[in-house]
């Protein structure tokens, strides 16, 4: 019974604890339940049809890995999400008052946080500024609470502070 749905359970039981309602104590029971109700649904919705589908169409079969690399490839190709979709490029509130969403990038690359809070001033002919990087740490670990086991989230703040001039 269980081999027709193994693989399912093996690979929907992340996206199952993810939606799970109460991370702080997981009743085991109720979860599996969960984890193997949603992946005896899945394999039965998706997993059944595409296997008959692709045991009828061998030829189309050849064409899978094609197609799938040039997906792949169009998705990276995409431009990048706008970070601040609500937030106006360009606001002049009067004649000496400019907002405007400046095109900075920190030089140690996307990975080590998200930029936020430009200032810029002009002094001497050179324009000076400063930002601030912050960057969310989200760690997973097994641990204890009130004497029963529990899953621990630990969540890190990093934040700095950067200066330059151009």
């Amino acid at each position: 019974f269980l081999e027709n749905y193994s693989y399912a359970v093996y690979v929907f039981q992340f996206l199952c604890y993810s939606v799970w309602p109460e991370r702080s104590e997981i009743n085991l029971v109720a979860f599996l339940i969960f984890c193997i109700g949603t992946s005896v649904i899945i394999a039965t919705l998706v997993q059944g049809p595409v296997q008959k589908w692709w045991k009828h169409y061998t030829r189309a079969r050849l064409a899978v890995p094609f197609v799938l690399a040039a997906v792949l490839v169009g998705v990276a190709l995409l431009p990048d999400a706008n970070p601040n979709p609500d937030v106006a490029v360009f606001i002049r509130h009067d004649n000496r008052m400019l907002d405007t969403r400046l095109p900075l990038v920190d030089s140690k690359g996307s990975s080590m946080g998200l930029l936020m809070n430009p200032s810029l001033a002009v002094h001497d002919g050179r324009v000076l500024f400063t930002a601030r990087r912050h960057k969310l740490e989200v760690t997973l670990s097994n641990g204890w609470y009130n004497h029963s086991s529990a899953s621990i989230e630990d969540q890190t703040w990093h934040s700095d502070v950067l200066l330059g001039t151009a």
